[in-house]
């Protein structure tokens, strides 16, 4: 059975693109029901819609450390998408903070952290194993 480099890397491609969509749907639900669950007073459809556009920044993040993968170290990376977390997390706060109660907003924040965390760290993981798998199989 012989795969040549294009067909894994579309399968690589297909799968990544898999797991951070199942991962974006289910933090989203995950941060809408405890949102509701918490007091508050937006549909459930209308939070999943607003949290869909508050992945903008990192979506951005994700393009520039495609982009300068190779150019840029670890470190710049990591700032990128740090600042594509702090800029979610900022557009999303305003949601969040109107939608519950003053009293609970730190718990309904605290998931969102968690969730545009996770993001962005699998932004900066997926490029690094992937340009590592590269390096692997030019050494082999």
């Amino acid at each position: 059975f012989f795969f040549n480099d294009t067909a894994t890397t579309e399968i690589y491609t297909r799968s990544i693109v898999g797991s951070v969509r199942c991962v974006q749907e289910t933090g989203s639900v995950v941060v809408t029901i405890n949102g509701q669950l918490l007091g508050g007073s937006i549909s459930f459809f209308q939070s999943i819609c607003v949290l869909g556009y508050c992945l903008c920044p990192l979506t951005i993040a994700a393009i520039l450390v495609k982009i300068f993968l190779a150019w840029m170290h670890v470190f710049f990376h990591f700032i990128i998408s740090l600042a594509g977390f702090a800029w979610a997390t900022y557009s999303s706060y305003g949601f969040i903070s109107e939608m519950v109660q003053p009293d609970r907003k730190a718990l309904a924040v605290y998931p969102l952290c968690l969730f545009y965390l996770f993001l962005s760290l699998f932004i900066i993981l997926q490029q690094h194993f992937k340009k590592m798998q590269h390096l692997n199989t030019k050494i082999l």
